[in-house]
Formats: C-alpha cells, sequence, structure tokens
C-alpha cells in the first residue's frame, strides 16, 4: 500500500477499502509514468500536481474504469 494515499481521501468514496486504496495509486503511478518509483517521490509529485484539474481528471477516470 501507498504511503501518500492517506492524504488523498477527497479522491476516495467515503467508505474505501484497501482495493480503492490501490486502485488510487496505480491511477497516480500510471498519471505520472512512475510505476516503479518509490513512495516518497511519488508523493512528492502529487503535492506538485494535486490542483492540477487535468491530473486529477485522469486520476479520477482511471480508477472508475478498472483497468
Amino acid at each position: 500500500m501507498s504511503c501518500y494515499t492517506r492524504h488523498l481521501a477527497e479522491l476516495l468514496p467515503a467508505s474505501s477499502r484497501p482495493e480503492d486504496r490501490r486502485a488510487l495509486d496505480e491511477a497516480i503511478r500510471e498519471a505520472l509514468g512512475m510505476r516503479g518509483a518509490d513512495c516518497p517521490e511519488v508523493w512528492e509529485q502529487v503535492k506538485i500536481r494535486r490542483d492540477d484539474e487535468d491530473f486529477l481528471a485522469f486520476v479520477t477516470t482511471r480508477m472508475g474504469s478498472g483497468d
């Protein structure tokens, strides 16, 4: 499980499960092109892009697709 997903509750369902957090992590890593990166590296990039509407739209769409 990724260390930063707890800081992104606004992107998770109200009653999130471990699967939801895993899907969020995968979507974020895909959006950033950082699949094999360590958690702190990913979190640094998420903090930079957290207010980017295109980034957030990609992540939420990707989570909903279940791919």
